[in-house]
C-alpha cells in the first residue's frame, strides 16, 4: 500500500489534509473517527482503517444523496400543491377547502392569492 511508503512527514501532511478537508463536509461524530483512523500507527492496523475510511466516507455520501433526493422529492410535492392551489383559487374555491385538500397552511394560501393577485395587475 502506498501510504506505507510515505515518510512520518509526508503522512503527517497528508493526515493534516485531509483532517481539514473532512472538517468542513462531515459532522463532528464523523470527523473523530476519521481522525482516530487517520493517526493510526501499526502498518496491518491502517489497511484495516483505511477501509473503514472508506466505508465511513461512502456512508456519509449515502447518506447525503439520501438527504438531497428527500429535500428534492418534498420541494416537488410542494410546487406540485402551490400549482394546484392556485387553480383552486382562480376556481374560487375557499382557503380552507384547498389547505384541507393540498395541505398548504391558510397563511401560506393567502400569499399566493395575493402574489396572484400582484402578477393580474
Amino acid at each position: 500500500m502506498i501510504f506505507n511508503q510515505f515518510s512520518p512527514q509526508e503522512k503527517r501532511m497528508l493526515t493534516k489534509w485531509l483532517n481539514d478537508i473532512f472538517k468542513q463536509r462531515f459532522d463532528q461524530k464523523t470527523v473523530k473517527k476519521i481522525e482516530r483512523i487517520l493517526e493510526e500507527k501499526d502498518p496491518t492496523e491502517v489497511k484495516k482503517m483505511i477501509t473503514n475510511l472508506e466505508r465511513v466516507i461512502k456512508r456519509e455520501q449515502d447518506l447525503r444523496y439520501n438527504e438531497g433526493r428527500e429535500d428534492g422529492r418534498q420541494e416537488g410535492e410542494r410546487k406540485k400543491a402551490v400549482e394546484a392551489s392556485k387553480k383552486m383559487i382562480r376556481d374560487g374555491l375557499s382557503l380552507e377547502f384547498i389547505s384541507k385538500y393540498e395541505g398548504l397552511s391558510i397563511p401560506e394560501l393567502e400569499q399566493i392569492k395575493m402574489e396572484m393577485e400582484e402578477d393580474d395587475v
